[in-house]
């Protein structure tokens, strides 16, 4: 209210002082008026005045407003490899598998090595001839003949009793026993012949006939070994 009355003086003032008064109390006015006063519409209505500071408000309201560019956000790098990617993961390869020991071939036994070997032996109606007294271990092969009038037999004994010490058998005394035997003939018939094959280890033998009475009597055995 006092505003307007002051207002309304300084109008006055300007009518009375003429036209250079009416401008000064213009620019009075206009200074004074910092904001906008309560002045009185054309259509008559009453309009509220605005205060400096509103004023001031809507000056910088009206500005216009400075656009400021988004600045996107950092995106996180991509991993190089992403979980859940799908990757197949490295797979590790057994390589301290316990590994099976092959077991080394057995060594064949003594009768089973070295060179065959072939022995001629000659029964006679007094004694057994062979064609050598040793052999090597392994396959030995005696062709045998029947050289004599009668029957005879040829018999291995893998023994180290003396040739002319094998014992009596005791159940039939014109037989002797035979400790260590390996092999032995059929009767051979006069004049026949016949092979066996031993596979003979390194030692000492005693090769006899069994017939009756021919150890004893007759006198057929011999030595033999085995190296």
């Amino acid at each position: 209210m006092k505003k307007a009355l002051a207002f309304a003086a300084a109008i006055l003032f300007a009518g009375a002082c003429g036209p250079s008064a009416a401008t000064s109390a213009t620019a009075t006015r206009a200074a004074a008026a910092g904001s906008a006063q309560t002045t009185t519409a054309a259509s008559g209505t009453p309009q509220h005045s605005m205060s400096p500071s509103e004023m001031a408000a809507m000056t910088q309201s009206a500005r216009p407003a400075a656009t400021t560019a988004a600045i996107p956000a950092a995106q996180p790098a991509p991993s190089s490899a992403p979980i859940g990617s799908g990757a197949p993961a490295a797979t590790a390869i057994a390589t301290n598998a316990p590994i099976q020991a092959t077991a080394a071939p057995t060594t064949a036994p003594a009768d089973n090595t070295g060179p065959a070997t072939t022995v001629s032996v000659m029964l006679t109606d007094s004694a057994i001839r062979v064609s050598t007294p040793t052999a090597p271990s392994g396959k030995v092969t005696f062709l045998i003949t029947n050289g004599g009038a009668v029957e005879h037999e040829f018999v291995v004994l893998q023994t180290s009793l003396p040739q002319n010490a094998i014992p009596v058998d005791p159940k039939n005394a014109a037989l002797v026993q035979e400790p260590g035997l390996l092999g032995k003939t059929p009767s051979l018939a006069p004049k026949t012949s016949t092979t066996l094959s031993l596979s003979l280890p390194a030692g000492s033998y005693v090769l006899i006939c069994n017939e009756l009475a021919h150890y004893m009597a007759l006198g057929m055995h011999t030595s033999f070994s085995v190296r």
